[in-house]
């Protein structure tokens, strides 16, 4: 009795479905506006300067970003170069090269540029001239971009951690 119980059920459930199916087939949708070009654009942009700057992600999952402060415009590259730009005109300031797979940042805090890697590492170089200064470990990839404040650098790894660094040596703290 039971199972044939459960068979009527499947049943029901199984007609309900395809009637609710059979239903949906024919609801009218509206088709896309069709799209009109602009006569007259409002807004164009002049550009100042153009540089291309290594491979960029080379198709990794990346918080790679731009960082822009009022004497440089910082960025890096997957190859593990970073860079200071000055903004006026995109003159390389300095090159950095971390012989890492960096991931994410740059980002500046104080006079530190800081890059997470692929490799679990957090690294910071010195502001003015791209002399790094440490590298940390980190429990897996550093995928967001490390933050700083103060004597902190705040780095959150794939494995979803956030930890502590010291801004000045980075260790962490005990």
């Amino acid at each position: 009795m039971a199972a044939a119980a459960r068979g009527m059920r499947l049943a029901l459930a199984l007609t309900l479905s395809a009637t609710a199916l059979l239903g949906c087939s024919k609801i009218k949708t509206r088709e896309p506006a069709t799209l009109v070009p602009i006569a007259k654009t409002q807004v164009q942009p002049d550009g100042i300067w153009t540089r291309g700057i290594g491979n960029g992600s080379a198709g990794y999952y990346s918080g790679l970003r731009l960082t822009l402060d009022e004497d440089a415009l910082f960025t890096a590259s997957v190859d593990g170069r970073v860079y200071a730009l000055n903004p006026k005109n995109g003159d390389l300031i300095w090159r950095s090269k971390t012989q890492a797979r960096v991931i994410s940042g740059p980002t500046v805090s104080g006079d530190l540029v800081l890059v997470g890697t692929l490799d679990g590492e957090v690294i910071a170089l010195k502001r003015a001239t791209g002399k790094e200064l440490w590298r940390a470990r980190a429990p897996s990839e550093a995928l967001a971009p490390p933050v700083g404040s103060g004597n902190i650098v705040v780095a959150k790894s794939s494995d979803g951690r956030e930890y502590g660094l010291d801004a000045g040596s980075g260790e962490r703290p005990q």
